[in-house]
């Protein structure tokens, strides 16, 4: 590194070169050093530009000194060595100009496919055998995928075979690592040739299930509490290992599917006669059927908040206690409209005239345990 003219550290071209190079430099810090030396070179040309003015400023105060009192001899030698060295910082930096910038547009460039040239993470779940969350066939199209996408890191045997192995675990990872110390001989070659590698690794940790085995599977599958999706992939996953005509798989595909979406396509059932045409009604109506529960859930949370709070009950008694005011629809009274209903001898309950509230032909009658209506002092009305 070199200093630049605020004491900072800068980079050289070359520096940036090697950090670019290392995948473990973030691409923002390449960056940033990369305009760091662009503007150090603006400087230079600026630098230059203040030179060669200064330059004219001593041959035009040469031209103009009367005075005598510098000599000749030694401003036309200061002068002769400060335009030297601005004519070779100039030429210099000239001859590295378009060099330079080449150089640059290449470390962008490289940049632009880093991560053509990175290494993928290993794939999660890993493969652990037959008895794992992963099959060997699922996680063999992974790593295929992570190919395409990495062409320039995964693009040999080795690098393959070894990505690979961050990929495995359990006794796939553990067959593997005693290969690479040599625990167990390699006289096949398994770690040198990525597909030996991959027949070996299925035919020791692969699915092995026998055909038999897998026969029994696909003729007992169902979709039972799955989802339809559930159901047809593993279906798809078992079919694919048998040597079944079409016709025996659509009718067990058929046969295999729930109640509720035999129902759904019970109209049209005898007109699916491939499977694509299966897959495709089942699939909407399995969606028909998911929004149907969804839009039922949703209208009794609706429902059941609508109702109103029930009362919770003191005691055993049948009819509304003496405190429940809506049971037996009697209003509170203020204080100066019963002293205006006494005054005006009108019924505390339904301010009428010549009844008092016990002859009220207004009020429903209520149960004597309830409220005590025979003296109107005791009246609800008064609550």
């Amino acid at each position: 590194m070199n200093n630049n003219d605020n004491s900072q550290p800068l980079y050289t071209l070359n520096g940036i070169e090697d950090l670019a190079n290392n995948l473990n430099v973030p691409a923002t810090e390449v960056l940033r050093e990369l305009e760091n030396l662009r503007a150090a070179n603006a400087r230079y040309v600026h630098e230059n530009a203040t030179l060669q003015t200064q330059i004219e400023a001593q041959t035009f105060a040469l031209n103009n000194d009367t005075t005598g009192l510098r000599t000749i001899s030694a401003t036309l030698q200061g002068l002769a060595n400060a335009q030297n060295e601005a004519r070779s910082f100039q030429y210099d930096f000239l001859r590295n100009q378009a060099a330079t910038h080449d150089r640059m547009q290449a470390v962008l460039d490289q940049l632009g496919t880093r991560e053509s040239k990175s290494m993928p993470t290993p794939i999660t779940p890993r493969f652990s055998g037959s008895a794992g969350p992963v099959s060997f066939t699922e996680i063999k199209a992974k790593v295929e995928s992570q190919r395409v996408r990495y062409p320039a890191a995964l693009s040999s045997d080795k690098a393959l075979i070894a990505y690979m192995f961050q990929c495995l675990e359990g006794p796939p990872s553990r067959y593997v690592s005693m290969l690479m110390s040599h625990e167990i001989p390699d006289t096949l070659g398994v770690l040198q040739n990525y597909k030996l590698f991959l027949s070996t690794l299925n035919n020791l940790f692969g699915d092995q299930f026998s055909r038999e085995e897998i026969v029994h599977k696909l003729m007992h599958i169902r979709q039972a509490n799955t989802t339809f999706y559930e159901y047809l992939l593993r279906f798809q996953e078992l079919a694919s290992r048998t040597k079944w005509d079409s016709e025996a798989l659509l009718d067990r595909f058929k046969d295999g599917l729930s109640k509720e979406l035999k129902d759904a396509l019970a109209i049209g059932w005898h007109k699916l006669t491939t499977m694509e045409e299966v897959i495709s009604a089942a699939s909407l109506a399995f969606q028909n059927l998911k929004t149907r529960d969804n839009l039922r859930h949703r209208f009794n949370s609706f429902t059941q908040n609508q109702q109103p709070p029930r009362r919770q009950q003191t005691g055993t008694t049948a009819g509304p206690s003496p405190m429940d005011i809506d049971a037996i629809s009697i209003k509170k009274l203020t204080p100066e409209e019963h002293q205006r209903r006494k005054i005006n001898n009108l019924c505390l309950y339904c301010a009428g005239s010549n009844h008092v509230v016990r002859n009220c032909p207004v009020k429903k009658p209520i149960q004597a345990n309830v409220v005590n209506l025979e003296d109107p002092e005791n009246s609800m009305a008064e609550f």
